[in-house]
């Protein structure tokens, strides 16, 4: 059997640093060519085009961020004693979850599609060689926020209910989503479990087709694999 689970998560303080990488920039880092430096913008710009925004323009998370959250998580949840569900270089999470969205908008946007967000400055350092240059690090800080997040969990599986909850709920603490969060030794983007919502599901059943040949029905291909 399988079941719809809805995970709708909440921002524990300070909130969540977004900074998505733009079409530009990865075709910049593809191409080896630097972008220009812009000078011409306020801080408010600047923090705006670090917002992840959906296909509807509407602010929220994407799926590969919460995807990778929950990955990282697995190297901390044990099953079937000693083993954890994902390793340094592996994971079993597809092998019983589904995820069918490829973005979470947050909830309770408004018509242009925002929540309350502001800018947020930090000083950093840019390496370049064994040269160190003081550089301002401007990100978006959204300081409340919430989001649902659907997932389908096939119970047959060796991965119980309580489990997968612990997921979310590990990621949250531990982990977290975007910039100077838990894992990058930071503490934004870290998040509890406000409300999960469960939906069974009837099983999609999967029919494989066993056909048996002779040698006068065969095709030729598999003739001749046989030596026939």
């Amino acid at each position: 059997m399988k079941q719809l689970r809805q995970y709708t998560v909440k921002q524990l303080s300070p909130g969540m640093l977004q900074n998505p990488k733009s079409r530009e920039l990865l075709e910049s880092l593809r191409s080896k060519k630097r972008l220009p430096v812009r000078t011409d913008w306020t801080i408010e710009d600047e923090a705006a085009t670090k917002l992840y925004r959906s296909e509807n323009g509407k602010m929220g998370v994407p799926l590969q961020n919460i995807i990778a959250a929950l990955i990282a998580t697995g190297q901390h949840i044990t099953y079937k004693g000693k083993k954890t569900i994902s390793t340094a270089k592996s994971t079993i999470i597809f092998d019983f979850l589904e995820f069918r969205t490829e973005f979470c908008e947050f909830n309770g946007c408004d018509e242009k599609g925002d929540i309350p967000w502001t800018p947020f400055l930090q000083g950093g350092v840019m390496h370049q060689g064994s040269s160190e240059t003081a550089v301002c690090i401007t990100r978006p800080r959204i300081p409340h926020w919430s989001l649902t997040i659907p997932v389908v969990f096939d119970c047959d599986r060796e991965i119980n209910e309580k489990t997968v909850d612990a997921l979310f709920e590990i990621a949250g603490r531990k982990i977290g989503f975007s910039d100077w969060r838990p894992t990058k030794k930071g503490r934004f983007g870290r998040f509890v479990i406000e409300k999960v919502e469960v939906l069974p599901i009837e099983d999609e059943k999967q029919v494989i087709e066993h056909i048996t040949y002779t040698a006068e029905t065969a095709p030729k291909e598999m003739l001749e694999l046989a030596g026939v």
